[in-house]
């Protein structure tokens, strides 16, 4: 029986409706996955920028029977900001490294003479920089010797015995527990890239590694 006039107006109703929740469903959908692309993308972009500026620091060691030293180098893409440090030798424990070394006769104040001990906790460490914290070298005490020698350095202000020699003995000497209390330091630092964000600590026990 053919529909009537009324009949065919509610149908026509009916399915403009059903193609209108349709269209209007499919805007829906395809606007949340537009908008999650467009958080995916962001995401994604944030990643991008932490890696560009992501810094990853390594602590190495020098050992030689000339040289003994500690350095922080950045590895990584971006500036690393450090933020703290720490380095334990037996029970002394301190943010600098020579501040818990001992020196024979408390020759820290010789080394001192004639260098610099770096400060272990800059604010900034540029990508592929590194950071010398401490480098001891007979090449520098035979550099410091010379300096004595030719009235550079003068030794009279500082504490230390009036039959102190700084001979070839001495030197190593120096080296020698140098390298003893490099063999049990731990080392801890702590660190952030540019934009703020925490990264994994570089953690060092050279006794564990010694152990292995």
């Amino acid at each position: 029986m053919p529909l009537d006039a009324d009949s065919l107006q509610a149908i026509s109703s009916i399915l403009s409706v059903i193609i209108a929740v349709v269209a209007l469903y499919t805007a829906i959908r395809s606007e949340q996955r537009a908008n999650k692309q467009f958080q995916e993308n962001i995401r994604l972009q944030q990643e991008v920028i932490e890696l560009s500026h992501k810094p990853l620091l390594q602590i190495t060691f020098h050992h030689s029977l000339n040289s003994q030293g500690v350095a922080i180098h950045n590895v990584g893409n971006g500036t690393a900001v450090i933020t703290k440090t720490r380095f334990d030798i037996d029970e002394r424990s301190h943010f600098t490294l020579q501040n818990v070394l001992r020196f024979p006769d408390e020759g820290v104040d010789i080394y001192e003479k004639g260098f610099y001990f770096s400060d272990s906790r800059p604010s900034y460490l540029e990508a592929g920089k590194i950071l010398e914290i401490v480098s001891v070298s007979r090449a520098m005490y035979e550099n410091l010797r010379k300096g004595i020698e030719d009235g550079v350095y003068d030794l009279s202000d500082t504490p230390i015995s009036d039959d102190f020699v700084l001979d070839d003995n001495y030197i190593e000497s120096v080296l020698e527990t140098i390298a003893k209390q490099l063999e049990r330091v731990k080392i801890q630092i702590d660190y952030e890239d540019i934009l703020g964000n925490k990264q994994t600590s570089s953690v060092i026990d050279a006794s564990s590694r010694q152990n292995r």
